[in-house]
């Protein structure tokens, strides 16, 4: 996926939240679209690298600390919530030739 305006991701991935569970709780929407957007603007799985490109006016640790939340609660159901958006950026790719992924596994220790 190309670069993208914060605007424009937000929107984007605003269009496609709004699709999951996570649309019938606003609070749980909002956190959903801005740990989408700052994952995709920082390329990273990493709080405090999508923390940096969350255009909030709070401290970013506070933001960190608000994701987390969010991830560590029991009602919030990531792997679910994020199949739209999967679906609708692999159907996009089969437009426009690519896809972005971002793949956080534990590190295998040897």
């Amino acid at each position: 996926m190309p670069d993208q305006s914060i605007p424009n991701c937000y929107s984007m991935v605003m269009r496609s939240a709004k699709l999951t569970p996570a649309a019938a709780c606003p609070t749980r929407l909002a956190n959903l679209v801005w740990m989408m957007v700052g994952e995709l603007q920082s390329r990273s799985v990493q709080l405090n690298h999508i923390t940096r490109k969350v255009p909030v006016r709070v401290k970013k640790r506070s933001m960190a600390r608000r994701l987390r939340r969010f991830m560590d609660n029991g009602a919030v159901q990531m792997r679910t919530w994020y199949e739209a958006t999967a679906r609708q950026r692999v159907a996009a790719a089969s437009v426009d030739g690519q896809i972005c992924l971002l793949i956080d596994v534990p590190a295998i220790l040897c």
